[in-house]
């Protein structure tokens, strides 16, 4: 098995028995910086350790952060895993509110490997969960704001796919938008089809008032053993983009469903994608975003030139090349990207602004550190997605792994840097807001 770097698991290691090692939490303090290398003062999660992995997966929402942990340690409970909320104040600094557990959490859950943000639902994933006897099913669990008081952040539902099965790592992709959940379990079996994958969507109202039942139960058209359905989510109104990185020998695709096509309440599939030049191992659809009729997809293992495993990621819009078609727009690859950085490990993508990461970037003479490519719509020519900066952290090290995980809102960037040591803390993890002004990057610190 192989385990991919893009999302779900953006930042798993090539050799499985490191995934215990971790990350806790650089989130910065108040002020605002010129220049992405001034000093800053930094400070971490209220109750960070080593190995926590903070910073693994994370979802930004107007003034509303989530930031996984998935290999903290809750109670005697290694790798049960944690979420942090941050929220921003009127001056504009960010502060931790809250930090979230499962209610009925285990070791090895890996609750926060995945994180999904809306409003005020926030979702956790937790892919390693069991359910029954079921070993590694996987579960989410909801948090609403203002649940058991004002500003809090209460638990509501756990989610479990109702034909669930071990090993199916349900909740290792998730997505939301409004009142739509999309869940995904990349290595559910479809029939004889072993990791197939599946897609389950929740609503809310679904089986009671308020209460968030399944609706639906998504497989590709097409699928096939080993396709890993479902390992990437993003979903926009009635839109949803499902990637399938392991089809065709790992060269991957992406999938578009929409709602109500072939009936009312139905998810009915649109259109499967590919890159125009996608080859064997690219792992294109390791992970996408989605952004109104705009969807980024990367394959972060693209071999460009020369260069293996540099990465690519491409642009596609809605209705180029006919109605309801997908047309491809452009390929992106870093300005300076070179061999195993995997550029396009992560995509977010907010209006006018894209980003995406290349976790095994080596800024400088620091080995793995990592970076964060932004790009801007029609910036160099109509529809052209023009390079705006490459982003390192400003106190990196090797083996950080910044641009493991991104999220874009609103003139406003999250990056996680999940093996990043803190103090003494070996990969406790680290977090960094940058805010986005004329194309300017000025790095916040959050406390």
């Amino acid at each position: 098995m192989r385990i991919i770097p893009g999302s779900p698991f953006r930042l798993w290691l090539p050799a499985i028995a490191v995934l215990l090692a971790g990350v806790g939490a650089l989130l910065t303090s108040s002020a605002i910086h010129a220049s992405p290398t001034a000093p800053v003062t930094r400070s971490t999660a209220s109750d960070g350790a080593a190995y926590d992995l903070f910073g693994s997966a994370l979802a930004l929402s107007g003034d509303t952060l989530v930031v996984g942990a998935f290999n903290a340690t809750i109670g005697d409970n290694n790798a049960q895993g944690a979420a942090y909320v941050y929220e921003r104040d009127s001056g504009s600094a960010w502060k931790q509110v809250a930090k979230l557990v499962a209610p009925d959490g285990a070791a090895d859950d890996w609750f926060g490997a995945v994180v999904a943000l809306s409003d005020t639902t926030i979702v956790i994933g937790a892919p390693w969960a069991d359910v029954g006897g079921q070993s590694d099913q996987g579960a989410a669990y909801m948090f609403e704001r203002n649940q058991g008081g004002d500003g809090n952040w209460g638990w509501v539902k756990k989610l479990i796919a109702a034909d669930g099965a071990a090993d199916d790592w349900f909740g290792s992709a998730l997505a939301i938008s409004s009142d739509t959940l999309a869940a995904g379990a990349y290595f559910a079996d479809i029939a004889d089809q072993g990791d197939q994958g599946a897609v389950y969507i929740f609503e809310r109202d679904q089986g009671g008032t308020n209460d968030w039942g399944q609706a639906r139960k998504l497989v590709a058209a097409d699928g096939a053993a080993d396709d890993w359905f479902g390992a990437a989510l993003s979903i926009g109104g009635d839109i949803l983009a499902a990637g399938a990185p392991s089809t065709n020998s790992f060269q991957g695709a992406t999938y578009i469903f929409s709602r109500n096509l072939g009936g009312a309440g139905n998810w009915g599939q649109m259109i499967k994608l590919s890159a125009s030049d996608g080859a064997e191992g690219d792992g294109f659809g390791n992970a996408v975003a989605l952004d109104g009729d705009t969807l980024v997809a990367g394959a972060p293992f693209a071999e460009i030139g020369s260069n293996g495993d540099q990465g690519a990621a491409y642009i596609f819009e809605r209705n180029l090349g006919g109605e309801n078609a997908w047309g491809e727009v452009i390929k992106l690859a870093g300005s300076d990207s070179e061999a195993d950085e995997w550029f396009g490990a992560s995509v977010t993508i907010a209006g006018e602004v894209l980003a995406i990461g290349a976790p095994y970037a080596d800024p400088g003479d620091n080995l793995d550190q990592g970076a964060a490519y932004t790009f801007q719509r029609n910036l160099g020519g109509t529809n052209v997605w023009g390079q705006m900066a490459k982003l390192a952290a400003w106190d990196g090290t090797a083996e950080d792994r910044f641009g493991t995980s991104l999220s874009v809102d609103s003139g406003t960037l999250a990056a996680g840097a999940p093996y990043a040591d803190v103090g003494k803390n070996p990969d406790q993890g680290a977090a960094y807001i940058y805010q986005i002004a004329n194309s300017i990057y000025l790095p916040l610190v959050v406390k």
